[in-house]
């Protein structure tokens, strides 16, 4: 079977051959049970509708959360997003939650390439793989509210010059958030406001 595959459809093969599971942060989603409504911890499998070869993977990654975290009463299991462009969802690549201290209530910042529906400035040489309209219904699937999170665009720059999920150009950990220069596209607003939500922690 392989050799007809490979003489037959070779960029399947490779694509099928390929797996982006080892890049962890690509798997999904997570918001703590400290600043979920339920006091549970939830996860939702990021769909990776970008790549053929990614796009297979969210059905088991989902499975494999749902094994592990299985007890209903502590873990929330959310379904992958529809996988189309308008929600094209990369997981915790571009997801960062800050907080004063760990263990204290924290600000969900969301990173996004492109706008599905109205959007203004995109990249022109590669494609954005993640969208504000999947950020937002994560987001709400997490159930965290307005004051607990940010939505910030990448600058096309970036991913123009090849960096496609912002854990590449940006990261943060507690009350810290290490950024590169062209990381967001309107920095000084995204700083306000999760200078302006973090004080309200």
């Amino acid at each position: 079977m392989l050799t007809r595959a490979a003489s037959e459809a070779p960029q399947v093969l490779r694509a099928v051959c390929s797996a982006s599971s080892m890049w962890t942060a690509n798997a999904g989603t997570v918001t703590p049970s400290l600043d979920a409504p339920d006091g549970r911890v939830h996860f939702t499998p990021a769909n990776l509708q970008s790549s053929f070869h990614r796009y297979l993977e969210p059905e088991t990654t989902g499975r494999v959360l749902a094994a592990i975290f299985h007890d209903e009463r502590h873990f929330a299991h959310h379904s992958v997003l529809p996988a189309t462009p308008a929600f094209s969802d990369e997981g915790a690549a571009n997801h960062t939650r800050l907080c004063g201290e760990h263990g204290e209530p924290g600000v969900h910042l969301f990173v996004y390439g492109r706008q599905a529906f109205g959007g203004r400035v995109e990249p022109r040489k590669f494609p954005a793989r993640q969208t504000l309209e999947a950020s937002q219904a994560v987001a709400r699937q997490h159930g965290l509210r307005g004051d607990q999170a940010v939505f910030a665009q990448q600058h096309p720059d970036a991913i123009d010059a090849g960096v496609f999920h912002n854990d590449v150009i940006a990261v943060g950990n507690g009350p810290v958030l290490l950024y590169h220069e062209m990381a967001f596209l309107d920095e000084q607003a995204t700083l306000d406001e999760l200078r302006r939500k973090m004080r309200r922690r």
